[in-house]
C-alpha cells in the first residue's frame, strides 16, 4: 500500500470515529437533557440613543412571576455591546395543536409561556424591556434568543447603580380580547382553547427624586398570559356586535434608582400584565346591535349551510386596550394612577371565530372581513357575488 493509499484510509478512519463518537455525543446529550426544562442562551445587545453598542453596561435580568418580581442573573455587557445568559425554563405542558409549519400541518405541544425583565445600566443611562419566552417556539433542549435594549438619558445612573423595589399595587382588570358579529341567519361564536396566549403592553415612567416626570409613560415591550382554562362563548344570530372580555391580573411596581456609589437617581414604574394559574380569572360577553358596514379586509366566504372556523391570529399593531387603575403614593400627594395598555394576541395555539350560514335569498353568500384589525374584529353579512 502506497503511502498516499495510507494516508486517505487514515483520514476515512478518523472521520468516521469523529462521525460516530460526535452523533454518540449528540444523542447522549439529549438522552442527558431533562425534558421538564428548556435551557435558553439569552444575549441582551444594549444600545444608546445613537444606535451604537454600549460596553460595560449593566443588564439584570428578573423574573415576573405570579406573585413577585425575582431577580435571576446580572452581567455586563462586552466591547459588541452584548451581555450573555443561560436561563433554565420549565416546559409546563398545556395542550396540543396540530399546526402549519414550513407547508405542512404537524402536531405540536403548546407551554405556558415565561414572563422576564431586563434592564441596562450605564453612565447617565437606562433602558429596559418586557419579554416572554416560550418553550413552544424553540428548539429543544437548548435555543438561542436576541434581545436589542435601548439605553436612554437618565442622569445619575451608571454602570455600578442598582434597583430596589419600594412600592407595588395590584388589581384585577377586564380586558377585551376579540370583537365579533353575527346577522340575520348567520350564527357565530368564539373559541379559545386552554393555553391561548394572549400578549399584553407593558409600560414604564421615569420620575426624578421630587417626583417630576424624566420619561411619561411608554411603552417597553410586553409579557403573554397562557389561558389555563378554554373558553367556548355563547351562539349568536341576528345582528348584533359581540365583544368577549377575559378578567386579567395586572401589577404597579415603583424602583428606587441608585446612582453611583451612594447617589440617588430617581425612580423607574413599571405596569404590566400578570401570569396567573387560573386565567382568565372571568369572562363577560357584552352584546349591542349592528347594522352591518364597510366591507374591507377580505377574509373568506361561506356558502349556505355551511360552516368554517376563522382563526384569530395577532398582528403587529396592539388592536385593543384596556386601561389599568392602581393605588399609589407618588408622585408626590398621588393616590392613584392610571395607565392605558393595548392587547393582542399570539399565533399559537389558534382561537377561532366560527360562522354557521344558514339559509337565504337564492344566490347569496355569507361575507367574512376584518375590516383590517388582523382577525381581532370579525364581521359577517350575506353578500351575493
Amino acid at each position: 500500500m502506497g503511502r498516499g493509499s495510507a494516508l486517505f484510509l487514515t483520514f476515512a478512519l478518523l472521520s468516521s470515529l469523529f462521525f460516530v463518537f460526535g452523533y454518540v455525543v449528540v444523542v447522549l446529550s439529549y438522552a442527558l437533557a431533562d425534558p421538564n426544562y428548556q435551557s435558553v442562551r439569552l444575549s441582551v445587545v444594549v444600545v444608546g440613543p445613537d444606535g451604537d453598542p454600549i460596553q460595560n453596561a449593566k443588564v439584570i435580568i428578573y423574573k415576573l412571576s405570579e406573585d413577585r418580581t425575582d431577580k435571576l442573573l446580572e452581567g455586563y455587557t462586552d466591547p459588541q455591546g452584548t451581555a450573555h445568559f443561560t436561563l433554565k425554563i420549565s416546559r409546563e405542558f398545556k395542550g396540543t395543536e396540530t399546526a402549519l409549519i414550513n407547508g405542512e400541518y404537524r402536531l405540536i405541544t403548546i407551554y405556558k409561556s415565561h414572563n422576564f425583565r431586563a434592564v441596562a445600566l450605564a453612565d447617565n443611562l437606562l433602558g429596559s424591556s418586557t419579554f416572554s419566552l416560550d418553550p413552544t417556539l424553540m428548539k429543544w433542549p437548548g435555543d438561542d434568543v436576541l434581545l436589542r435594549l435601548e439605553a436612554r438619558p437618565f442622569a445619575g445612573v451608571t454602570s455600578t447603580s442598582d434597583l430596589e423595589l419600594v412600592e407595588t399595587d395590584e388589581t384585577y382588570q377586564f380586558t377585551q380580547v376579540h370583537l365579533f358579529t353575527s346577522w340575520n341567519n348567520i350564527t357565530t361564536r368564539d373559541y379559545w382553547p386552554s393555553s391561548s396566549k394572549p400578549k399584553i403592553q407593558s409600560k414604564e415612567r421615569w420620575t426624578d427624586l421630587n417626583g417630576n416626570i424624566i420619561l411619561d409613560w411608554s411603552e417597553t415591550g410586553s409579557t403573554t398570559v397562557t389561558l389555563d382554562f378554554s373558553y367556548i362563548s355563547p351562539k349568536y344570530t341576528g345582528k348584533k356586535l359581540i365583544k368577549l372580555l377575559f378578567e386579567f391580573k395586572y401589577r404597579y411596581e415603583r424602583w428606587f434608582v441608585v446612582g453611583g456609589p451612594v447617589t440617588p437617581a430617581g425612580y423607574v414604574e413599571y405596569v404590566y400584565a400578570v401570569d396567573t394559574s387560573v386565567d382568565p380569572v372571568d369572562r363577560r360577553v357584552s352584546t349591542s346591535s349592528w347594522s352591518g358596514g364597510q366591507f374591507t379586509g377580505y377574509i373568506t366566504h361561506v356558502n349556505q349551510g355551511e360552516s368554517i372556523g376563522v382563526d384569530i391570529t395577532g398582528g403587529i399593531e396592539w388592536t385593543f386596550s384596556v386601561g389599568v387603575s392602581f393605588g399609589v403614593s407618588w408622585p408626590p400627594g398621588s393616590v392613584s394612577v392610571s395607565v392605558s395598555l393595548g392587547i393582542t394576541k399570539t399565533t399559537t395555539p389558534t382561537a377561532k371565530c366560527w360562522v354557521q350560514a344558514g339559509s337565504w335569498l337564492e344566490g347569496y353568500r355569507v361575507h367574512i372581513y376584518d375590516n383590517g384589525w388582523a382577525r381581532q374584529h370579525i364581521y359577517v353579512v350575506w353578500e351575493k357575488p
